[in-house]
């Protein structure tokens, strides 16, 4: 017993381990301020006997998470499809028996607190779902969201003592290879047609091109802000997500890439500098000021170096259509998957576009949560993720800080772009709560007097 008990604590402190805290060696060091991740080593070690066990238990399971929750996959056949949904029952149904052991042990707050700036807007989709036209399938895709999260939450927290950004690169580094491999051995699934460009245009292993072109964004951040990896890692994550980005031919994920680069710049100099946080909101306020006026000048010559016309490809056009239906209920929205589906809501303005395609979605994240759940549920969201940015502000060398930045920036600027899910089943929401539940800081062990320690007699 004793053995196990040094095995464990060897590796939850050993800097060498795939999941080992590194800083906690030495029990005066501040909770909050621990180093910086050392580099993964070749042969990733997950420490021995059970504890090694239910470590790759938890990295396999989330490596099946990930995969049923982005839909990976799903085109390859219909076999695959089915799996991925059988896949998505046991997760919920795992998840969901542990956050019951968890709440019925007096520990629910150690997987509920990442969560709970996201309480209020969880309240509005369920208002709007009542108020709705479909008032079930509103309180469904409601549930679903909650569950998500909730698998973000209980699985984060698990990684407590393993690397999330090793995991992560697996997942990714496979998915993208996966991708090129389907894209140039079978075209006919891999590839899809696109009008601006005669061979096509990469949608590997995912449903659309934008999806890889979405997930190649997220690899590509895990490479420069995934703490601990070693950098031949990096590099090949970086390799095969810019393949995928060229060839996807979405310039909207590019922008939004040089965009979270630009404002990740701006925080380290901020930090470098010792400014406050209010102070730092300051500061970045006044570059995205400059920056927009800027644009507003020189927008005609961007978007012609990126291919994309002033209309930004008829995106313009379908915003005002789309904000104009959303503010028929601005206060408490349409219902969950009014916007980001076909609905009855909104399907005569998708009609107007049969010319561009199916535009059944606004083409704009924050439209189509407007359109969901009206001002409410658009302040709660916008305010639920201004939470999570500023708090990591407040942690100084948090291992999960400037991950979580990146991927919160890059999930919100490449929404003005794109229509991500607002309800249902979201895979950037749960890499989000997932690497925040992570990096939520342990409670502190309470201090024992007992005779004989802290000098008493």
């Amino acid at each position: 017993m004793v053995g196990a008990n040094v095995a464990d604590t060897f590796a939850d402190r050993s800097p060498r381990l795939l999941g080992g805290r590194a800083g906690a060696a030495t029990a005066d060091a501040a909770p909050s301020m621990p180093p910086a991740l050392p580099p993964v080593p070749w042969r990733w070690r997950l420490g021995t006997g059970d504890q090694a066990l239910r470590r790759a238990c938890w990295a396999l399971f989330l490596l099946l998470t990930l995969t049923q929750i982005t839909m990976a996959f799903a085109v390859v056949s219909p076999l695959a499809l089915a799996v991925l949904v059988a896949a998505r029952r046991v997760t919920w149904l795992v998840v969901t028996v542990i956050a019951v052991f968890d709440v019925l042990s007096a520990k629910p707050s150690d997987q509920l607190k990442p969560l709970l700036a996201f309480v209020p807007f969880g309240l509005a989709g369920i208002g709007s779902a009542l108020l709705g036209d479909a008032p079930v399938d509103g309180v469904a895709k409601v549930a679903l969201w909650l569950m998500t999260v909730l698998s973000a939450c209980v699985i984060g927290r698990k990684f407590r003592n393993i690397h999330l950004p090793a995991v992560l690169l697996v997942w990714f580094g496979a998915v993208l290879l996966a991708s090129i491999v389907v894209a140039l051995a079978f075209p006919r699934i891999g590839v899809i047609a696109d009008g601006r460009v005669a061979h096509g245009a990469w949608r590997g292993v995912f449903v659309a091109k934008n999806w890889l072109a979405w997930y190649a964004g997220f690899a590509v951040l895990l490479a420069a802000f995934g703490g601990g990896l070693r950098i031949m890692f990096r590099v090949a994550l970086t390799v095969l997500a810019g393949a995928c980005l060229y060839f996807a031919h979405s310039a909207g994920s590019v922008m939004a890439l040089g965009a979270v680069a630009g404002i990740m710049a701006l925080i380290a100099l901020w930090r470098r500098l010792g400014l406050s946080p209010g102070m730092r909101v300051l500061a970045n306020a006044s570059v995205l000021g400059v920056a927009a006026i800027a644009g507003s000048i020189g927008y005609r010559g961007i978007l012609a170096a990126l291919g994309r016309n002033v209309t930004l490809t008829g995106r313009t056009t379908i915003w005002q259509a789309y904000f104009s239906r959303a503010l028929d209920t601005w206060v408490y929205g349409a219902g969950p998957g009014s916007f980001t589906e076909l609905s009855s809501a909104t399907q005569d303005v998708g009609l107007r576009f049969q010319t561009l395609g199916k535009i059944y979605t606004p083409h704009n994240f924050f439209i189509a949560v407007f359109g969901e759940t009206g001002i409410i549920g658009l302040l709660a969201y916008v305010l639920a993720f201004a939470t999570i940015l500023f708090n990591e502000w407040q942690v100084p060398h948090a291992k999960s800080r400037d991950l979580l930045q990146a991927f919160t920036l890059f999930f919100l600027i490449s929404g003005l772009d794109e229509t991500h899910e607002v309800f249902g089943v979201g895979a950037g929401i749960f890499m989000i709560m997932l690497i925040r539940a992570w990096g939520w800081p342990d409670r502190p062990a309470p201090v024992v007097n007992a005779p004989g320690l802290h000098g008493a007699t």
